[in-house]
């Protein structure tokens, strides 16, 4: 046996002669995989026919965008975080928010673990905790409200805008339809989410199935207009919206449509 469950049952076995380790494969695939900073192996239990399977992803838990953006704004305090810290941040601000349980998992540790990390980013000011108990959710703090975040779709429609009509707001085939007057209603729904950061869910629902009834919204679009990263809005809004019968997908039988969009699910409201 090379990685026993139970570290203190193995060891009593192995104390009276009936137990041995063997081999250390699967602990420097963890050292490996810890190492390059990926997402921790995955273990899978299927039965009939019974087979234990180890999924392993090369996906990093730390995004250079991120890293970019935190390093941006912290500078050289940056350099002294630890390595789960570091974590925590970067997720908070790839899914805007990060949880305990979720720290959990993308660091291995426990609760008290990860109550710790979150503390101690509170302490340095780089989080603020909203909620209680098990309900609380961080947030990256004011601090990194200094500098606006700007993703790659953002920078090429800057780029796009220069080189366009002054007029032009958007100017790309997949932006927002270039009808002014769209765009400024759209624009005026978001209004509140554009000029404050943080908005309670109720209010950042509200704001959302406002603009799908207005048109289909593509979750490119959504995320332009709301000044959101995509990946949180679709994670803490779009697709529970959906569940919630609130919203429906543009094409509910192709759920990884290049055009799919989030539309108001009127039915359900009548």
């Amino acid at each position: 046996m090379s990685d026993p469950r139970n570290k203190n049952i193995f060891k009593m076995f192995s104390l009276i002669g009936i137990g041995e380790r063997a081999g250390s494969g699967i602990e420097n695939i963890y050292k490996v995989w810890d190492e390059q900073s990926w997402r921790k192996p995955e273990i899978i239990e299927t039965f009939q026919p019974d087979r234990i399977t180890m999924v392993l992803r090369t996906i990093s838990l730390l995004p250079e965008k991120s890293l970019i953006f935190l390093k941006s704004i912290i500078g050289n305090e940056f350099n002294n975080l630890l390595k789960d810290e570091v974590v925590a941040l970067v997720a908070a601000h790839q899914e805007e928010q990060i949880t305990n349980a979720r720290l959990q998992i993308l660091i291995n540790k426990n609760s008290i673990e990860a109550n710790k990390i979150l503390s101690m980013l509170i302490d340095k000011n780089l989080l603020e905790a909203e909620g209680q108990g098990r309900g609380t959710r961080y947030l990256l703090s004011d601090k990194f409200n200094l500098t606006p975040y700007i993703d790659d779709n953002s920078i090429n429609n800057i780029q796009n805008s220069i080189n366009s009509n002054a007029n032009s707001i958007i100017n790309n085939e997949d932006s927002i339809n270039n009808d002014e007057s769209l765009y400024d209603k759209l624009s005026d729904i978001a209004k509140l989410a554009i000029n404050k950061k943080r908005l309670d869910v109720n209010t950042m629902d509200n704001i959302i199935v406002e603009m799908c009834r207005v048109k289909p919204m593509e979750l490119k679009e959504l995320s332009k207009l709301l000044n959101r990263n995509d990946v949180g809005l679709r994670n803490n809004y779009l697709n529970r919206l959906v569940k919630e019968n609130r919203l429906k997908l543009l094409y509910p039988g192709q759920i990884n449509h290049p055009k799919q969009a989030y539309l108001t699910n009127i039915d359900a409201e009548s």
